[in-house]
């Protein structure tokens, strides 16, 4: 959301919404999913329930951690450091151009990458091992995404209700153009940032009611979520919403 005002219009339109998220983002959007499911049966939650989950290039929770890595040659990341790190990275994700040939960005963000690596090697969905989701999931992966075979992608259905798990048609690898330039540096894993447009085309086929709506207040300046006492008495129903403390694991999910 783009700000303040996107959070009150939402609450008081409740316009139909899907949630995406690729990579280490898939499972942030996962997570979201099951505590928007969690809070959807307390009388005081209004916010409607995502008409889709869209998983892109992300192995199945259950699936995740250093066990079943692709990776068998460094499954963690976490415990490396300098040059250990930037290989093995790099042997995943292609050589950045732009962060080679500056030590010191490399420097600054390796301590970032090592803790995102560590949240996904340490990542445990035991804890939902018995929840279903009961929205409808699309899990998207790339044609030689080595990160996303589909014997791991297939366990999604593992943390959906039957029924509710689509599998999309896979996008091709690295595009031609990319491929043919002569200076791509990524790997197939770069979908979202390699086929906009083909992943977008495929949203707007898939849940065409999504591109109907109107824009959000930041894009649109819609009066309706100007006003500063709806806003006052949002903030009494819902606290500050904008710094939501959300419990883990989500309560009635049938987490022990």
């Amino acid at each position: 959301m783009g700000n303040q005002n996107d959070v009150v219009f939402c609450l008081q339109t409740n316009p139909p919404y899907a949630i995406f998220g690729h990579s280490m983002g898939a499972l942030v959007a996962y997570e979201m999913c099951v505590q928007i499911e969690a809070r959807s049966k307390s009388d005081d939650w209004a916010w409607a329930k995502p008409q889709a989950l869209y998983v892109s290039g992300m192995r199945a929770p259950s699936l995740c951690g250093p066990v079943h890595d692709p990776d068998v040659e460094n499954p963690t990341l976490s415990d490396l450091d300098g040059s250990d790190f930037w290989a093995a990275f790099e042997r995943r994700y292609g050589a950045n151009p732009d962060i080679n040939k500056s030590p010191e960005i490399k420097a600054a963000i390796l301590p970032k990458l090592r803790r995102d690596f560590a949240m996904m090697e340490t990542y445990d969905a035991s804890g939902f091992a018995e929840y279903k989701l009961n929205t409808r999931t699309c899990v998207i992966r790339a044609a030689g995404d080595d990160r996303t075979p589909q014997a791991l992608t297939d366990a999604w259905h593992e943390h959906v209700a039957p029924g509710h798990v689509v599998q999309t048609p896979v996008f091709k690898g690295v595009s031609p153009t990319n491929e043919a330039s002569g200076t791509y540096w990524g790997t197939p894993h770069r979908i979202v940032l390699d086929y906009p447009d083909e992943i977008l085309a495929f949203l707007k086929r898939d849940l065409p009611p999504l591109f109907k709506i109107a824009l959000l207040p930041s894009e649109s300046n819609d009066p309706r979520v100007n006003d500063k006492e709806m806003l006052k008495e949002l903030e009494m129903m819902y606290g500050d919403f904008t710094a939501w403390d959300l419990d883990y694991p989500p309560p009635d999910v049938g987490v022990p």
